[in-house]
């Protein structure tokens, strides 16, 4: 897989609202939003040519996952720097190779901040919020 701002998006999402599986299998990417799955799916299509299956997830409110059960990809996109497992307690940072590049940082915060952050207002100001959880490991 080559290293371009549309690998980047997808390490990106994975990272903040999808899951590499442990063993390396496959992934999934969660959202409520179905264009936003379509934009992943159609991604990973242009990237690896394979198409991911659909299924109503389990979140607050109505959320769905999209599977895609492909050793290859995965370990590719583990080698890349994606996290695999359990992201709350293992640790992971942004690929070097990301950080190092300005154009891909900021697309991997781009695509971080439609995961995780909200905007809104409250009364003469805008706020800002980008929140993770993470369990810290002693």
């Amino acid at each position: 897989m080559s290293k371009d701002k549309d690998t980047v998006k997808i390490i990106s999402f994975l990272t903040f609202d999808g899951h590499l599986m442990k063993d390396l299998s496959g992934f999934c990417f969660c959202s409520k939003y179905v264009d936003t799955l379509q934009i992943f799916e159609e991604i990973v299509q242009a990237k690896q040519g394979i198409s991911g299956w659909l299924e109503q997830g389990q979140g607050h409110g109505i959320s769905y996952k999209l599977w895609f059960f492909n050793k290859a990809v995965a370990n590719q996109l583990f080698e890349l720097g994606t996290p695999k497992g359990n992201k709350v307690l293992n640790k992971f940072s942004v690929p070097v190779w990301i950080k190092q590049n300005k154009e891909f940082s900021r697309e991997y915060l781009r695509t971080a901040f439609d995961c995780e952050g909200s905007i809104w207002r409250e009364e003469n100001r805008i706020c800002i919020r980008f929140g993770v959880f993470k369990r810290q490991l002693c």
